[in-house]
């Protein structure tokens, strides 16, 4: 397996890590209601659950959007046509993407 890293912008980590901290919190609360409202079926349809769960689906929404965005602007066309695994070091400020294939690119 081969790797290769891209450095991001400060920018772009900002975005996404946002998006995805959107979403893991809501997801988060939906969670937190299931698990202690579940027995109350009263509260679980009720407008407050159903707005957390709409709002989480938004959330994933837009970081699946957000994530497509990083994959269509950053990740070389080279590498696209391979199989390849990628994915974001928040820390480090880079994409990283590893080549599952053989193939040479």
């Amino acid at each position: 397996m081969k790797q290769y890293t891209i450095e991001l912008s400060h920018d772009v980590i900002t975005y996404i890590e946002r998006l995805n901290y959107e979403y893991e919190t809501l997801r988060d609360n939906v969670s937190y209601m299931v698990q202690h409202f579940s027995y109350d079926e009263e509260f679980m349809q009720s407008s407050l659950f159903r707005k957390y769960q709409q709002n989480q689906i938004q959330a994933k929404t837009n970081l699946n959007r957000g994530m497509q965005e990083i994959y269509e602007k950053f990740v070389p066309e080279k590498y696209k046509q391979h199989r390849i695994e990628w994915n974001i070091d928040f820390r480090r400020k880079i994409l990283i993407i590893n080549q599952l294939c053989d193939c040479e690119v």
